[in-house]
């Protein structure tokens, strides 16, 4: 989390963790740094659960990023981890985000890289641990005949591959996710961001 502080000071400022699973990190982050108001969004209820018994100081809601975020509250800081790979609509969910934070305030985005020889890496060795015709990750995709030899050719190509991935709410698997697509999104809509990878993550600022 150094890359937060070397951003801001986070102490008395309103935060929000989209994606917060069962609220361990939206927990560590609001500790860690005084964090004065917290609030996690997830769109799994049992998970939300839990972090409400959890964290009771934090207040939890649910939050669907495939779907227009209609309110009016905005956040100064706003966390999205390991999060936006699993989403069906990547532009209504980059733009919620943005929408969550306030104008002068901070959105931090971590992703996880699955392009090019990183992404071969990643496939390699859940195929090596799982087996490809018991791999949900494949299975995800349905029936392509030849899936595996076009994703790592593509892999290898350091090609698109969002082009495997079809519409859909939901994204259990990280298969088919290209970081590229969130660059592409913040360039066409001219939005200042700052970006940087770091072993197998990407790290994105957008102030």
């Amino acid at each position: 989390m150094d890359y937060l502080t070397k951003e801001i000071n986070l102490e008395n400022n309103t935060f929000a963790d989209v994606g917060c699973s069962t609220g361990y990190i939206t927990s560590l982050i609001t500790q860690n740094f005084n964090i004065k108001e917290s609030y996690g969004f997830d769109t799994d209820i049992e998970n939300l659960a839990v972090a409400k018994e959890r964290y009771s100081t934090i207040e939890f809601n649910v939050l669907n990023l495939n779907n227009r975020y209609e309110s009016n509250l905005q956040y100064d800081i706003v966390t999205c981890f390991e999060t936006l790979e699993h989403v069906g609509n990547l532009p209504t969910a980059l733009n919620n985000l943005l929408k969550l934070k306030k104008s002068n305030g901070l959105l931090f985005i971590a992703v996880p890289i699955e392009i090019g020889l990183v992404g071969l890496s990643r496939v390699i060795w859940r195929n090596l641990r799982y087996g490809y015709n018991t791999n949900i990750c494949f299975k995800e995709f349905g029936s392509h005949k030849n899936l595996l030899l076009s994703y790592v050719t593509a892999l290898l190509q350091n090609s698109r591959i969002s082009k495997f991935r079809q519409p859909k709410e939901h994204w259990s698997t990280h298969f088919g996710f290209d970081y590229r697509d969130i660059d592409d999104y913040f360039k066409a809509k001219q939005i200042d961001f700052r970006a940087e990878n770091k072993s197998m993550t990407r790290f994105y600022i957008v102030k």
